[in-house]
């Protein structure tokens, strides 16, 4: 018997597992009756991947309390391939078989003890909050980068992206959803933020939530319950 057995949308597993494959390569996978978790640093010890999915958004769920290891780019990279709308899920500590139609994939686990374990999600007061959609974010990511290697996120009366170069400088409104009105800025690196806007979708709403000289936090709250938290 399987210790745990799911189905779900290909195109749900497809976003879960891009939003790791895009900063990991393999992480811990936290399933228990409420659904699944996934919170990993990537390699560089820059971003936080926080990921949580709850059983009601999967067709059918039954799982036993446990923690597996994936190598998510691999996951990804086949699940990229299924053009079934529904994938079924199912296996053990050692192996992931994951099948769609006529199509049988099978993975074998990594041993979760040898891989990082979970950092505890840091407790931050991030007062400046605005949310943008996914093609607002992915151009303002696009246009910094022709420009600069980091990207400042300020707030006042107003939630702006600013990037200045050695003779250029751009300056992006994310204002029209925003609340707040302290200063507060922030800078991050752009080649962070470029893979984290490759997990983005251009019509997803995409909450960002600034601090002085804190994390900027990336959340896609839709249905994948996605963040993204930056170190740098």
């Amino acid at each position: 018997m399987p210790e745990y057995s799911f189905i779900l949308s290909t195109k749900l597993l497809r976003r879960i597992t891009k939003a790791c494959a895009v900063l990991l390569n393999e992480t811990r996978i936290a399933l228990n009756d409420e659904g699944i978790a996934i919170r990993a640093v990537d390699p560089g010890n820059v971003c936080l991947v926080d990921i949580s999915l709850k059983k009601e958004e999967f067709e059918a769920y039954e799982v036993k309390n446990s923690v597996i290891g994936v190598d998510v780019q691999r996951l990804h990279s086949f699940s990229k391939t299924i053009r079934d709308k529904l994938a079924i899920i199912e296996g053990d500590e050692r192996t992931l078989k994951l099948k769609a139609s006529k199509i049988s994939y099978s993975l074998s686990l990594i041993d979760p003890s040898v891989i990082k374990k979970e950092p505890k999600l840091p407790v931050l007061d991030l007062p400046a909050v605005t949310e943008v959609t996914g093609n607002e974010f992915r151009n303002a990511i696009t246009m910094a980068d022709k420009i600069t290697d980091s990207i400042a996120f300020e707030a006042n009366d107003s939630f702006h992206m600013v990037a200045e170069g050695n003779t250029d400088n751009v300056m992006v409104d994310l204002s029209e959803n925003y609340e707040g009105d302290a200063e507060e800025r922030t800078v991050i690196g752009v080649e962070l933020l470029k893979e984290v806007a490759k997990a983005i979708e251009k019509d997803d709403i995409v909450k960002l939530e600034v601090g002085t000289n804190k994390p900027l936090r990336i959340s896609i709250e839709e249905r994948t319950g996605i963040h993204f938290e930056s170190y740098t």
